[in-house]
Formats: structure tokens, C-alpha cells, sequence
């Protein structure tokens, strides 16, 4: 009986170790899936980190994209615009800016400055009648008094009509009037002017204005010999 109560303790023993075991396995694998589990939530947590990420990367991306569009959008208006300014339309380039008063139409013309239409197709000999006289019909006064005046000086005297063409050349380059230059410089080549004649005509005026700058700047007396003969 005594051995058999041993062998029975021992059974015991044995069944209490066998128990301890089978508990200590029944914990091992849970405290061991716990730290799977905590990986794998820790996995999670990168990823949603990682797809919060590369979600408002591309948003930035794409507003960086977009402030690119714009500037590009900026810039060619831009150039739009620039190439608007830079590039008249030819006529307006050929005729300048518009009168700061209408032209005055032969159908608008009337009483005085019809008469002075008339005479300066008469005394032209042409049915042509330019801007410069339409303008200053909007002053029926100032329009008769100019014609008349232009008429007393351009016309016979002990200059030729070409040489007086080619003073008032001249002078309209001087004061740097474009309509002038353009309307005598037709009116000079209607009398004769070369381009030959335009080119040496302009290089005195050039040179001319060169050494009238030189010599009123530079203050330098007139000789004597040169008032000798007044």
C-alpha cells in the first residue's frame, strides 16, 4: 500500500507538473500572438501614416501643378498683351494716333471752309484735300488764315518751289514733325528732290543741329568778320 501511495503521489506530482506545463504553454502562445498582434497593429498604424502620407502628397503636388498652370497662364497674358503694344495694327502704325478732332468731311464742309477746300484744289490742281487742312477746318477761322499765309509764302518768290520744299523739310525734321516730314518730303519729290538730294539734305540738318548744340553750350562768340557785313 505505501509504494502504491508513493506511485500514486508521484502520479500526482506527475499530473501537477503536466498540469503547469499545459499551462504555461496555454499562456506562452497568447502573450506570443499578443506581440504578432500589436505588430501588426503597429503595421497598420504605418500604413495609415503611409497612405496619409501619399494622399496629401499629390495634393500638394497638385497645387504646386496648379500655381505652375497659373504662372504659365500669367505669363502668356502677358506676352498676349505685350505682343498687342508692340505690334500696331499696320495702318494705325503708318498713320499715327487719331486727331484729337474729327476730320471734317467734304460733306460736312460748308461756307468758308468750303471756299478754302475749294482754293486748295485749285490752287493745287487736284481733287486731293489732307488731313492737315480737314483738321483745322474744325476752326473755320484759323483754317482760312493758315491756307492764306501758307499759300503768300510757298508760293513765287526769289526761292525756287524746290528749294522752299526743301527748307520746310528741313525745319519740319527739326521740330521733329512726322506729318510734316512725311507731306513735304512727298511735296519735294513731286518738285524733283532725288533720294540723293533727301540723304545729303538730311545730313546738314544733322549736322547742323550737331554744332548748334556745340556752340550754344560751349557759349562761343561770334567773330567780327561775321557781322562785318549786316
Amino acid at each position: 500500500k505505501a509504494p502504491s501511495g508513493k506511485a500514486a503521489t508521484r502520479k500526482a506530482s506527475g499530473g501537477k507538473a503536466a498540469t503547469a506545463k499545459a499551462a504555461t504553454a496555454a499562456t506562452a502562445p497568447k502573450a506570443s500572438s499578443g506581440k504578432p498582434a500589436a505588430r501588426k497593429a503597429s503595421g497598420g498604424k504605418a500604413a495609415t501614416a503611409k497612405a496619409a502620407t501619399a494622399t496629401t502628397a499629390p495634393k500638394a503636388s497638385s497645387g504646386n501643378a496648379a500655381t505652375r498652370k497659373a504662372s504659365g497662364g500669367k505669363a502668356a497674358t502677358a506676352k498676349t498683351a505685350t505682343a498687342k503694344v508692340e505690334s500696331p495694327p499696320e495702318d494705325e502704325a503708318r498713320q499715327g494716333p487719331a486727331p484729337l478732332v474729327p476730320l471734317v468731311s467734304d460733306e460736312a464742309a460748308s461756307g468758308a471752309v468750303k471756299a478754302v477746300f475749294d482754293d486748295i484744289r485749285a490752287t493745287r490742281g487736284t481733287d486731293f484735300v489732307n488731313n492737315f487742312w480737314r483738321v483745322l477746318a474744325n476752326d473755320p477761322a484759323l483754317l482760312e488764315r493758315t491756307w492764306t499765309d501758307l499759300k503768300a509764302v510757298m508760293g513765287k518768290g526769289h526761292l525756287d518751289p524746290l528749294t522752299k520744299e526743301l527748307i520746310y523739310l528741313a525745319v519740319s525734321l527739326s521740330n521733329d514733325c512726322t506729318y510734316c516730314v512725311t507731306s513735304h518730303a512727298a511735296a519735294a519729290r513731286a518738285k524733283g528732290m532725288s533720294d540723293a538730294m533727301l540723304m545729303e539734305l538730311f545730313a546738314v540738318v544733322g549736322m547742323a543741329s550737331e554744332t548748334n548744340r556745340l556752340a550754344a553750350g560751349l557759349q562761343v562768340p561770334v567773330d567780327a568778320v561775321f557781322l562785318k557785313d549786316r
